[in-house]
């Protein structure tokens, strides 16, 4: 994987029952070793990252392609 870009958090809500969810957009190439579900090439995934309480860790909660 290279050329790996992250977004700034947007308060994008998934679920909507943590104390905060944000969302972040992860841009990438990634080149693989053996071509099963993804071609080669740019990828883009939505990560949605979310904290339980205000004093909890944050957690991934939910990676996806978009709509």
């Amino acid at each position: 994987m290279t050329d790996l870009k992250v977004s700034s958090p947007a308060a994008i809500k998934l679920y909507g029952k943590n104390f905060e969810e944000v969302q972040v957009t992860a841009e990438y190439v990634a080149e693989y070793k053996k071509v099963i579900t993804s071609n080669n090439g740019k990828q883009i995934r939505f990560i949605y990252v979310a904290k339980k309480e205000k004093d909890s860790a944050w957690k991934i909660i939910s990676i996806g392609t978009g709509p």
